[in-house]
Formats: C-alpha cells, sequence, structure tokens
C-alpha cells in the first residue's frame, strides 16, 4: 500500500472545503483518505492545519502531484507539503509542492515543521 500524508494550512479555508475537494477527487488521484487537524505554523505564523493520510494504493506519485496542485488552486494555497515516506528514525522525508501562480520564494521540505 503507497500512502502519503499532506499538511494543508487552513487560515484562509474551511475544513468542509477541503473535505469536498478530496470527495471530488477521490478514485481518480487516490483510494481513500482520512482528515485530522492541528495547529502548525508556516512562515513564522500558527495555523490551523489538515493533516490529510491518502491511501494511494494503485496509484502513482504523479497523480499525488497533480492533486496537490490542484487543492492549491482551488484553495488558493502558495504550497502544499507533501511527506513521502518516513525513515528509519522517524523523520519524514517529502517536499512542498507549490501552486503554479505562485512566484515568490520557494523553500524545502523541512520535516521539522510537518505534523504528522
Amino acid at each position: 500500500m503507497t500512502n502519503y500524508k499532506l499538511n494543508i494550512g487552513l487560515d484562509n479555508n474551511s475544513l468542509s472545503k477541503l473535505v469536498e475537494n478530496l470527495n471530488n477527487y477521490r478514485y481518480y488521484f487516490f483510494n481513500d483518505y482520512n482528515v485530522k487537524t492541528s495547529i502548525g505554523e508556516y512562515n513564522g505564523v500558527k495555523e490551523l492545519t489538515a493533516i490529510v493520510d491518502i491511501d494511494a494504493k494503485n496509484h502513482n506519485f504523479e497523480k499525488i502531484e497533480k492533486l496537490c496542485k490542484m487543492l492549491c488552486t482551488s484553495l488558493k494555497q502558495e504550497c502544499i507539503a507533501v511527506s513521502l515516506y518516513t525513515d528509519m528514525y522517524g523523520q519524514n522525508n517529502g517536499l512542498l509542492v507549490y501552486n503554479d501562480n505562485y512566484k515568490g520564494q520557494r523553500d524545502v521540505f523541512n520535516s521539522q515543521y510537518f505534523l504528522n
């Protein structure tokens, strides 16, 4: 089974809008998902963050990347953090998928800020 974890800030969105989007994309980009929330941080500002567990069995990473880009556009996100795997020391390894329209400075994934 292939699983990915997404962190999506909810400062400018509602959880219900995120869930609506995930329901629309389910089965095309992934099999199933689970969402919980926690307080995260983006650019030094604390914000409510959705932690989305994605079951992507039989779906490749390109579909997850496309899903993240579509969610960035729909939810007006600069980027979405994606955990690709957790190493033997419990560190998340991943990347930031940016909105195609984002023109600012692009950061690299930092597991210190990633919520599980």
